[in-house]
């Protein structure tokens, strides 16, 4: 039986009017809401990323105004309004750098780095880190990747050789700062750390040479001085030792220095290289340690991290030691 048009009653087709009319309301009022609703959110992502970037700018105007400790407080309130960006990660491990603060520093930094792979600099600061913290494989790992991202870059190759030298690859530490010297001929850092690095493998007559050319400098520091004392006193030369090291120590240090590097030298090459990559050496009379107490001296270079962000800081640095 054919079924004719649907035949509908004057009453039930307003019905249905009724009924389709408030659906499509319903579903335009919905609609609205949903768009509304994503509207708010964008607004508030945007308030979000307003309010990080002045807490990035604050840290910055206060760690260039020297309240690290302030400065490490509001990068990481942008970090934890923000985690998403590379950033505020960087820059509070930068600062916790500075403070000495290694174990902490590490971590957003490391974070920084799977964000944003491709930031040299994070590499080489994280490098420095590991350094300080007796992990210098994972460092060399971080200087590796960072050397491929910058096609010149002293302070890369300057701290990979550290870390290099750490492992006992003295051969490749020296080529690392030889490297980074080619790059920047009048750079300290990396002519300080080539000086010692031939001092551990024997070689004292040119790392003399190396560190007077260094110390002749206006821009050379307690560091340098002490370094050419232990080289000194490594060849046997406690005369020059005693008057290089006379120059930034107490009369007492000087004398502690020169029984270590007769200590020193009477080590076997492995056990000496030990000694003068992982002890502290003596500081200047002036210099603090972190709770504003004298630092003890003790006589031999220390490994050392550049803590500052800032290029010229390291011209102030008066402790002994290695230079990444």
């Amino acid at each position: 039986m054919a079924l004719g048009p649907s035949k509908k009653t004057p009453g039930m087709r307003k019905k249905w009017v009724r009924i389709t009319g408030a659906t499509l309301i319903a579903l335009t009022l919905s609609s609205c809401a949903a768009t509304e609703t994503m509207s708010n959110k964008e607004l508030a992502n945007e308030r979000v990323a307003s309010k990080a970037e002045q807490l990035m700018r604050i840290g910055k105007t206060t760690r260039k105004g020297g309240d690290l400790r302030s400065a490490a407080t509001f990068f990481n309130r942008a970090a934890v309004l923000n985690p998403e960006a590379a950033e505020p990660l960087y820059e509070l491990g930068v600062t916790l750098a500075t403070l000495k603060e290694y174990r902490s520093a590490a971590e957003p930094l490391k974070r920084a780095i799977r964000i944003d792979g491709d930031n040299p600099e994070a590499r080489r600061v994280y490098g420095n880190v590991l350094i300080a913290l007796d992990r210098p494989n994972d460092a060399i790992t971080q200087f590796e990747a960072a050397k491929e991202l910058r096609e010149t870059a002293p302070r890369i190759y300057n701290g990979l050789g550290v870390a290099l030298d750490m492992t006992g690859q003295h051969d490749k530490a020296q080529a690392s700062y030889k490297e980074a010297i080619r790059q920047d001929p009048d750079g300290l850092s990396a002519k300080n750390n080539l000086a010692l690095s031939l001092a551990i493998s024997g070689d004292y007559e040119e790392a003399v040479l190396l560190l007077q050319d260094v110390t002749d400098s206006p821009l050379s520091s307690a560091r340098n001085r002490l370094n050419l004392a232990l080289v000194y006193g490594l060849m046997g030369d406690l005369n020059r030792a005693a008057q290089t090291a006379a120059k930034d120590l107490p009369r007492d240090d000087v004398r502690k220095n020169l029984m270590r590097y007769q200590e020193l030298s009477r080590m076997n090459a492995e056990a000496r290289a030990e000694a003068l990559l992982r002890r502290k050496a003596a500081q200047p009379k002036e210099a603090m340690d972190q709770d504003g107490d004298e630092a003890t001296p003790l006589a031999a270079p220390a490994r050392h991290v550049e803590e500052a962000p800032l290029e010229e800081e390291s011209a102030k640095e008066t402790t002994a030691g290695f230079q990444p």
